[in-house]
């Protein structure tokens, strides 16, 4: 019998174990892939609503829930002000720099402050483009050997790994393209 309840109890912590590491591997991939730009159910809400899709989009109850739902219907009206009715505000900039990679549109991503997230707006919009003239505008290092090297992922420019800042990435870069 105690054999039988180690067994039981035994399974059940490991069930138990399995479970919350679906929940946090879910939970994490879903909000990576919602921030990414799954898609936000904008035109369900404009049709089964009688709130307006930004006050939809207020109704959010995570941040990033919102800024996403400003994100998308910035993208399907093609107008980035909606990211203004985002909040915080740091989360306007990130929609702003969701739309600006959706849109392939740099300008959007110099409207953000000079920072982290304009940097980061520049690097994903120049991996995606392909234009390694956005990366010359990043003042954050990570971000700017980010830059570069995406550029030579989409391009297959080696020549850019030699301005990548860090040794070790550098060496990646051009390991990566047979060099």
């Amino acid at each position: 019998m105690t054999l039988h309840l180690f067994t039981l109890s035994t399974g059940v912590a490991m069930l138990s174990a399995v479970f919350r590491f679906i929940m946090l591997f879910s939970f994490f991939f879903g909000l990576v892939a919602f921030v990414e730009g799954s898609e936000v159910p904008v035109q369900e809400l404009k049709e089964n609503s009688e709130l307006s899709p930004r006050q939809n989009c207020r109704e959010e109850r995570h941040a990033i829930a919102r800024m996403n739902c400003f994100a998308e219907l910035a993208d399907q009206g093609n107008d980035v002000t909606f990211c203004n009715s985002a909040s915080p505000e740091s989360l306007k900039y990130k929609c702003y720099a969701i739309y600006a990679r959706r849109k392939l549109r740099p300008g959007i991503c110099r409207e953000i402050p000079a920072g982290e997230v304009r940097d980061e707006c520049l690097s994903g919009l120049s991996e995606k483009s392909g234009d390694q003239k956005l990366c010359e505008e990043i003042r954050t290092s990570r971000y700017k050997d980010s830059c570069y090297a995406g550029v030579v992922r989409k391009t297959g420019k080696v020549e850019l790994c030699g301005k990548i800042g860090d040794r070790i990435q550098q060496r990646i870069c051009s390991g990566g393209f047979g060099q």
